[in-house]
């Protein structure tokens, strides 16, 4: 039997099914938020191309009178070979910018977390002839995810020396799913390493005398958040191969070149999880026939990073082409947390449901929550081509790479290593695993913009 996410001949019970419904309205609910955040991102290019063209007709020119010819020469008479001293502005006070990401993320590695055996005797063991792994031993979440970011700011002064900005971006949320379900056959299981025989074992989902489905669900969200000062330091236009401090609203057939000192400060939030759910019911003739299991085990991971932001932000300009390059470090303090859950409910019919707070990978062993901070380091890097369509509108294409040295995640706080005496009902006698792992990783999130900024 080929191998598909969901596979198995009916499901076991109707509780399946109810689930199955509640996981599609789930995703339907996910894909309206998306929906409603690009909607969102649309309106705010609406409103920013709608005050260029209500500025265009609001505006007298003739109060603006521009001698370009004189300008020039003036500038370049008071000027020796060295640049100016100083920039005139382009008359704007404000910017804001929206941009569309395509992104991608470093996945997350799963272990192996469903079996299947076509050989009954193999019971979903790992390493034995016919057992394969339907689910996990991958990595997960690494596909093109897409996000929007919103950036503006004003300048503190009319010579734009001085400016305020703020951003914030958000890549939503990433999942994969994945399960299994059958009445018996074919042979389902969650694989292990039992630590009290010294092998490989598995945990039954789906066998002779037992009926029951399994699924796994991996998801993680990525946002930042920052605000700074903008310090301009240099910000020239070329004028017969002179620096000249020529003001002009529109960049004309010249050249020109500017840097910026970003300072401020940056948040960085990642959160990732993982959930395993089982429900079992117990086909026999035995004396438990009828019983059902639901049993949960769920990882969590948190990190987030507070800490100051430094930065260069350059552009080069020719004509209405402009060439920018970002450089960042946010150096500060990275919190996380990871959670670990677990729990089995056990109906035996004609007595109520009994709860008993550990599953199969998270037990008493390692059941809890887990925090720590870490002194972390994590540069930016960003290059973009823009071009500018009208006197206060440039559209823009770029890319982005973020790497976070530092972080947690979920499915590497799984540990396969397992003591069967730790599920319920828990007997003495039981060696501390699964364990806490706590295990960090790095992280990277990189990709594509498209962009419309606009100044007034």
């Amino acid at each position: 039997m080929a191998a598909r996410r969901i596979i198995g001949q009916s499901s076991p019970n109707s509780r399946i099914i109810r689930k199955a419904i509640t996981d599609t309205t789930l995703s339907i609910r996910l894909r309206q938020n998306k929906m409603f955040r690009y909607l969102f991102v649309t309106l705010l290019m609406g409103m920013c191309s709608g005050l260029s063209f209500a500025q265009d007709e609001l505006m007298d020119y003739e109060d603006y009178p521009v001698d370009l010819d004189s300008g020039m020469q003036q500038a370049v008479g008071q000027l020796d070979d060295s640049c100016c001293d100083a920039y005139e502005g382009d008359g704007h006070r404000f910017w804001g910018r929206v941009d569309y990401l395509l992104w991608w993320t470093k996945g997350s590695k799963l272990p192996p977390l469903i079996t299947t055996s076509t050989n009954p005797n193999d019971a979903g063991v790992l390493g034995r002839p016919t057992t394969s792994v339907l689910y996990g031993d991958q990595y997960v979440n690494h596909e093109a995810r897409s996000g929007f970011r919103v950036t503006g700011g004003f300048w503190l002064d009319d010579c734009q020396t001085i400016g305020i900005g703020a951003d914030y971006f958000d890549l939503g949320t990433l999942e994969d799913h994945g399960g299994a379900a059958g009445n018996g056959s074919p042979v389902l299981a969650r694989p292990y390493y039992s630590v009290q025989t010294g092998q490989q074992a598995a945990q039954r989902v789906s066998d002779s005398g037992l009926s029951g489905a399994v699924t796994a669900d991996a998801r993680d969200y990525f946002q930042s958040t920052g605000t700074w000062f903008r310090l301009n330091l240099i910000n020239c236009e070329y004028v017969d191969d002179c620096c000249a401090n020529v003001c002009n609203t529109s960049r004309g057939g010249g050249w020109g070149y500017g840097i910026d000192l970003l300072l401020g400060y940056r948040y960085f939030r990642m959160n990732d999880s993982l959930t395993i759910r089982e429900d079992l019911e117990d086909t026999s003739t035995d004396p438990s026939e009828g019983t059902t299991y639901d049993i949960e085990d769920k990882f969590r991971t948190e990190n987030q990073f507070n800490g100051g932001e430094i930065g260069f932000q350059t552009r080069v300009e020719r004509g209405r082409w402009s060439l920018g390059l970002l450089t960042k470090v946010a150096i500060g303090s990275n919190r996380y947390a990871v959670t670990i859950d677990g729990s089995t409910t056990t109906t035996i019919p004609g007595f109520p449901p009994t709860y008993d707070a550990n599953g199969i990978l998270a037990t008493q062993s390692n059941i809890g929550r887990y925090e720590d901070d870490q002194f972390t380091i994590i540069p930016q890097l960003g290059l973009e081509l823009g071009y500018q369509i009208r006197d206060n509108i440039d559209l823009f294409v770029g890319y982005n790479l973020i790497y976070w040295p530092h972080v947690q995640r979920a499915a590497d706080q799984v540990d396969l290593n397992v003591d069967s005496r730790n599920w319920p009902p828990v007997q003495a006698g039981a060696l501390p695993f699964p364990a806490p792992q706590l295990t960090s990783t790095d992280f990277w999130a990189q990709g594509l913009n498209f962009g419309v900024g606009c100044r007034y």
